[in-house]
């Protein structure tokens, strides 16, 4: 189990060369991969892009805190959907 408080306390990322980063990125796009294209992750990614991405973002008589909210909800879809793609 991930300890949060301590998770927070260390979250700056220490310093990488491009190709850690570069390695690192390939490796979460992977990760994210085998969870997502299994068939139970693809029906938790098509509910979550029918729910977060397919839905107007700002409708009239809605404050900027819930535009940002949906906004960044659509945004963490999508880049799911670009790291499984990659």
């Amino acid at each position: 189990m991930i300890n949060l408080l301590e998770a927070y306390r260390n979250r700056r990322r220490k310093q990488q060369t491009i190709e850690e980063h570069e390695t690192h990125v390939k490796d979460m796009n992977s990760l994210y991969a085998r969870v997502f294209k299994t068939a139970d992750g693809q029906r938790v990614l098509e509910h979550m892009v029918q729910n977060q991405m397919a839905v107007s973002i700002a409708q009239q008589g809605d404050d900027l805190i819930t535009i940002g909210e949906r906004q960044g909800r659509s945004n963490h879809v999508n880049e799911i959907i670009q790291r499984i793609e990659s």
